[in-house]
């Protein structure tokens, strides 16, 4: 459990430097540096923050593992209206 709280921590941070990145002070993130965090907080966003949200259900889990794994090949593609 400990090390899902790590991982929700870092998204939680990644999160907030997305939304938070136009009060820092021009020229504290690259431009390179910015649109990482834009995709990683996509990432979050689209696929890490629900799955982890049901990825305590045992029940569901394999077909939750499935419907991330289109989800993401479909996002790859270009056919999610997210």
């Amino acid at each position: 459990a400990l090390h899902h709280a790590r991982f929700l921590a870092s998204s939680l941070y990644i999160l907030k430097i997305s939304m938070l990145a136009n009060a820092l002070p021009q020229g504290f993130l690259t431009p390179a540096m910015l649109e990482g965090i834009d995709r990683m907080a996509e990432y979050i966003a689209l696929f890490h923050g629900p799955w982890f949200l049901q990825a305590q259900l045992a029940i569901p889990a394999p077909r939750l593992d499935l419907q991330l794994w289109n989800d993401m090949c479909a996002y790859q593609v270009g056919q999610v209206d997210n």
